[in-house]
C-alpha cells in the first residue's frame, strides 16, 4: 500500500506541476505558441480589425497578434502585470527588429479587464524588406511571477501587386500606398474623403552633388471617364536650385493626392514619376483605384 501511495502521489504531483504547460501549432497559419504557467484559449492574426489565416503581408500592413482569454498572471487586488515583446529575424538570421517591453504603461496601475486580452502589433515595413521571410517572435511574461508565454509565426512579405513599377537607371527598395486617415496600407480602393500616399522608399541612382540630389515629382490622375483629376507636374519645384538632401531622399519620398471634393467616375488611374533633374535616372509608380463615396 505504501508503494501504491507513493505513485499515486508523485503523479499528481508530476500533472500539477505541468497543469499549464502547453504547446499549440495553428494548422493554417502554422503560428506556433507554447505556455509555462499562462495560458491564452486563442491566439490568432488580424489585419484592419479583421481574422485572417493568411501568412503574407503586403509591405506597409499592420498584423496584430491577439491572444484571447489569457490565464495564469498573478493578480494583486485583481490586477495583472504582463509584459510583451517581440524579435523578428530574417532568414539569415538576423535581426530585423526588437522591441523592449510594449506594456510598461501597466507596471504601476495593472490591468483590471477580465478575460484578459492581451496584443501586439507589427507594421510590415522598413527595416522589414518586401519580398523577403522573416519569423516573429513574441514573448508574454507575469511581472509577478515566474509564468511565460511565447509565440512563432513565420510570414513573407510582398509589394502591391497593383503597383506598376517602371524604372531607368535608378533604384528603389518600395512603394506602396498609405491612407493617413486610417494609417492603413491601401490596396485597391480607397473612400473618397482620404487622403493617399503615395511613398517611395530607398531611392538610389539619382546624381549626387555635395550630399544633395535634384529631383522632380510629379503626379497625375484620370478617371474612367477620361477627365483629368489632378495634374501637377512638379511638386518639388522649389528644389530645383537647392536639391534635396541625399539621406532624406532615400530614406522616403510621397506624393499626396485626395479627391474629396471632386464629381470623378471611378475607378481612377493614378501615375507619379520621381526623376533626375541632373541626369537620366527615373521611377514611375501606376495605379488603379477604386474610390468608394
Amino acid at each position: 500500500m505504501k508503494n501504491v501511495f507513493f505513485l499515486l502521489f508523485a503523479t499528481a504531483l508530476f500533472y500539477g506541476c505541468e497543469f499549464n504547460k502547453s504547446i499549440k501549432k495553428d494548422l493554417m497559419t502554422g503560428l506556433t505558441t507554447q505556455g509555462d504557467g499562462i495560458s491564452a484559449e486563442d491566439v490568432f492574426i488580424t489585419v484592419n480589425d479583421k481574422k485572417i489565416s493568411r501568412t503574407t503581408f503586403v509591405y506597409g500592413e499592420e498584423m496584430v497578434i491577439n491572444f484571447s482569454n489569457v490565464e495564469g498572471l498573478q493578480r494583486e487586488n485583481g490586477k495583472a502585470f504582463p509584459g510583451i515583446r517581440f524579435v523578428v529575424i530574417s532568414q539569415s538570421g538576423d535581426t530585423a527588429m526588437a522591441t523592449d517591453d510594449l506594456y510598461t504603461q501597466y507596471d504601476t496601475e495593472g490591468i483590471t479587464i477580465s478575460p484578459l486580452r492581451l496584443t501586439t502589433s507589427l507594421v510590415v515595413a522598413n527595416p522589414v524588406k518586401s519580398n523577403e521571410e522573416y519569423t516573429i517572435h513574441i514573448k508574454i511574461w507575469d511581472k509577478k511571477s515566474k509564468g511565460t508565454y511565447t509565440a512563432k509565426l513565420n510570414f513573407k512579405v510582398e509589394t502591391n501587386k497593383n503597383i506598376t513599377i517602371e524604372k531607368n537607371k535608378a533604384e528603389y527598395t518600395d512603394v506602396y500606398l498609405f491612407a493617413k486617415e486610417t494609417k492603413s496600407i491601401v490596396i485597391d480602393e480607397i473612400y473618397q474623403k482620404e487622403t493617399v500616399y503615395m511613398m517611395f522608399e530607398g531611392l538610389s541612382g539619382f546624381t549626387e552633388i555635395k550630399g544633395m540630389v535634384f529631383p522632380g515629382l510629379g503626379i497625375k490622375g484620370i478617371d474612367k471617364s477620361g477627365s483629368t483629376i489632378v495634374d501637377v507636374p512638379d511638386l518639388f519645384s522649389m528644389y530645383t536650385e537647392t536639391g534635396v538632401n541625399t539621406t532624406d531622399f532615400k530614406e522616403q519620398v510621397s506624393a499626396r493626392f485626395n479627391f474629396e471634393d471632386m464629381q470623378l467616375t471611378p475607378p481612377v488611374k493614378i501615375e507619379v514619376v520621381v526623376w533626375d533633374k541632373k541626369g537620366d535616372a527615373k521611377v514611375k509608380a501606376v495605379v488603379e483605384l477604386k474610390i468608394i463615396k
